[in-house]
């Protein structure tokens, strides 16, 4: 080994050609190039009966950068005519600078003019990207006889619920650029892995780096576990238009219970001026559906809760008292209205101890029929929904009516299209949940992008769980909005 060492730069000093010391980054595979010429492995006498540690180290620059580096950067003659000699990835040190980078796009045929606008990445993107070792340009066959530039993403998909066997996922709902740009995404996290990482690592890097702000200490990550799929999909990349991306996809379980119930945001880059801010809100998988591509979710977020409630709606709530002896059941069906405080009377405004001026409120309203013991019974309830500062995404619920008149019952904020609420009640213990069925938002239809809203109701459901020394129930009410 050690001869063949020194016959290894007793050669390359002795050219003519060579004006510098030889350095790693010219070793490629089995090939040692330098200014005027290639060694392989026979001009060196370098066969495993007598090199074998010696080719090792030829290999020590590939394997520790993982996506090594090239010869050849053009992909026309020259490469066809001298393939063998020709490295087939590009990654970490392949470019000086995003400007290289560009130019040997151009010049393979990968058009970047529009990069950058829009909801597109730059250059200067996908450079960073490949100094990170979140990505490789590889060089592979298209099918047709000819080569084409790809870039490859190893990718952990990270799926975040509060609590096990929840049916809420997080999702990144939009991105809001400094520049204004805005890209709606309305999928789960997705996190690019860096060279060396496993999927574990990379999820909670992707974790603590997207939610900083809101997830700053490790030990809130209550645990990872990795998903047995595994997913290859290959397309054309939104991101990088007219480069084919090809994906290898892992997937990670995560249970974070520390993060809000509410709709929230994170911001990316320096404190004060950030380069971006990430929307994040939750999805309903109660249909079996994760939403795991681009515009896959379902947005049941309420921005305007003021708005959503006002109308009137039917309802139907079911009744389970679990600590009767035989677990009764009571079924009731009414109908409820939120009415604005500007379009109450007097006498409910009365009730409210509220002025007309005062027309962000609203009154609630229900008058229902139960069967006990087989006798219909006809039940009311009165509340009132006002917004602190004017704020219509936040409500705060108060009793109108009954023992606890006047008396805080709950708040209320569905922006990410859930919530969840608690109210004491004497010694019993009252625990809320509230899920956005349909929001019945507006959508664009036809080639003129005209909007008009969607044909069905909306829909919300609350479920009380109530825990007492004498008292274990649960309440549900669905709530659908009259058309």
């Amino acid at each position: 080994m050690f001869w063949a060492f020194l016959m290894t730069f007793a050669l390359l000093k002795a050219h003519p050609s060579v004006q510098r010391p030889l350095s790693w980054n010219t070793i490629v595979g089995n090939r040692v190039q330098y200014q005027g010429g290639i060694f392989t492995k026979r001009n060196l006498r370098a066969k495993s009966n007598g090199c074998t540690k010696f080719s090792r180290r030829l290999h020590v620059w590939s394997s520790r950068e993982r996506w090594g580096a090239t010869i050849c950067k053009t992909l026309g003659e020259d490469y066809e005519t001298n393939q063998s000699k020709c490295k087939t990835s590009f990654g970490r040190k392949s470019f000086a600078n995003h400007v290289e980078l560009a130019n040997f796009l151009r010049s393979n045929g990968v058009d970047t003019t529009s990069w950058g606008t829009g909801t597109t990445k730059t250059v200067k993107d996908l450079w960073t990207e490949l100094e990170d070792r979140e990505s490789v340009i590889a060089v592979l066959n298209n099918g047709l006889g000819r080569k084409q530039l790809v870039r490859r993403v190893e990718v952990v998909r990270v799926i975040v619920r509060r609590r096990v066997q929840e049916n809420f996922v997080l999702i990144e709902k939009r991105q809001v650029f400094a520049d204004g740009r805005e890209r709606q995404r309305g999928t789960v996290m997705a996190e690019k892995m860096q060279a060396g990482e496993t999927p574990l690592e990379a999820a909670k890097r992707g974790l603590l780096e997207e939610l900083s702000g809101r997830l700053d200490d490790p030990n809130d990550i209550q645990s990872l576990s990795l998903s047995s799929e595994t997913q290859n999909d290959r397309r054309s990349s939104i991101s990088y238009p007219n480069l084919e991306s090809e994906y290898e996809i892992h997937e990670v379980n995560a249970l974070v219970p520390t993060l809000p119930l509410a709709e929230f945001y994170t911001d990316e880059g320096p404190p004060g001026s950030p380069s971006k801010r990430i929307h994040w809100s939750w999805h309903d998988t109660s249909d079996g559906h994760i939403p795991k591509g681009k515009g896959s979710h379902r947005d049941l977020g309420v921005v305007d809760l003021r708005e959503f409630l006002l109308g009137r709606w039917n309802f139907q709530r079911v009744m389970v008292d679990a600590g009767s002896p035989n677990e009764d059941i009571e079924v009731m069906s009414g109908m409820a209205s939120f009415t604005a405080g500007d379009k109450a009377t007097p006498q409910d405004l009365a009730q409210t101890r509220m002025t007309l001026e005062q027309a962000s409120c609203v009154l609630y309203s229900e008058i229902g029929m139960i069967q006990m013991n087989g006798v219909p019974v006809n039940t009311t309830r009165k509340m009132a929904y006002t917004f602190p500062n004017d704020d219509t995404r936040v409500a705060h619920v108060t009793f109108l009516d009954g023992p606890n008149k006047d008396g805080y019952f709950h708040s209320l904020n569905l922006t990410s299209g859930r919530w969840e609420a608690t109210h004491h009640c004497g010694p019993d213990l009252y625990k809320g949940k509230f899920n956005v069925l349909s929001t019945r938002n507006s959508i664009k239809q036809g080639s003129n992008n005209s909007e008009r809203p969607n044909i069905g109701p909306k829909k919300w459901e609350v479920t009380w769980n109530i825990d007492g020394p004498k008292k274990t129930q649960t309440i549900k009410t669905v709530y659908t909005s009259l058309l």
